[in-house]
């Protein structure tokens, strides 16, 4: 006999969100809320400023640090990438170094 999953509620899910469950593929809507809270609070976006860039690495120990002060439990950077990504933000290296930089977003 199999077992069926049930439905997560809201109070169930460690994020405080809500799982949508579907017979193929799994997705959760609003998992990302907390970081739409974080770049609210610590982050800028401007794509026209040259000088608006923080390394990846400097983003990333700001965000954990962030989700571990608010008790979140952090993305993974793929993740993250692509949420980055689709606010319009570029990923690339900066000139004569070998780091990665995201363009279009600054620390505050």
């Amino acid at each position: 006999m199999t077992t069926r999953r049930s439905r997560l509620t809201a109070t169930q899910h460690p994020m405080g969100t809500m799982v949508r469950m579907h017979t193929k593929s799994r997705y959760m809507t609003n998992l990302v809320a907390h970081v739409e809270e974080f770049l609210i609070a610590r982050c800028w976006f401007d794509a026209d400023d040259v000088a608006c860039h923080v390394s990846a690495r400097d983003f990333r120990d700001a965000y954990i640090t962030w989700c571990a002060q608010h008790g979140i439990a952090p993305l993974t950077p793929k993740r993250i990438g692509a949420l980055l990504t689709a606010r319009g933000c570029e990923r690339g290296k900066f000139s004569r170094s070998n780091t990665w930089h995201w363009f279009g977003i600054g620390l505050c």
